[in-house]
């Protein structure tokens, strides 16, 4: 199994509908990547206060994906909530795309970096927009840098990713 690395810069979101008509609405932005339909490596946005149903936030995001002989993701999904802050109601998820992280692969070819605007439908009206680069293949890791370094590597990735779940799972 090899990973590779993939940077995504979520831009902006176009033209969403408004959940309350009498309130700007104050949007911010979760992507995680899908592992047997369960979130990993969960990565927030801050929120956009003055964007309303066009928030914008270029913020950059970077995912570890664990690929299959022939690069193969297994059925992987980049998701991205888009969640807005509602005044007396908290929290509400307002959209949600699910992007299937083999057309990422499929563009960045082998050994080649790949960065592009896409643009794609939420659930609630509108667009999302974001880039992404797929960087390189890390098949050879282990043999560039030494076994034990590469457990130290995977090691890390480990524990950043059970941080990252936790602290969401307590608000910090």
């Amino acid at each position: 199994m090899g990973r590779r690395g993939l940077d995504v810069v979520l831009i902006s979101a176009e033209s969403l509908t408004r959940q309350n008509p009498d309130t700007p609405m104050v949007v911010h932005a979760q992507a995680y990547i899908t592992k047997h339909s369960k979130p990993v490596q969960l990565q927030p946005t801050s929120a956009d206060p003055v964007g309303d149903v066009n928030p914008k936030w270029d913020y950059p995001l970077s995912f570890i994906l664990h690929c299959f002989s022939g690069g193969s993701t297994s059925h992987e999904y980049l998701i991205i909530d888009l969640i807005s802050t509602i005044p007396d109601e908290g929290l509400q998820v307002i959209g949600t795309s699910q992007i299937p992280l083999e057309s990422f692969l499929a563009s960045a070819g082998k050994g080649e970096t790949a960065a592009v605007n896409y643009s794609c439908p939420v659930s609630t009206g509108g667009c999302l927009n974001f880039s992404y680069n797929c960087t390189g293949d890390y098949r050879s890791t282990a043999a560039r840098i030494g076994k034990k370094a590469a457990l130290v590597l995977v090691d890390v990735t480990l524990q950043s990713t059970i941080g990252v779940g936790i602290s969401h799972l307590f608000g910090e």
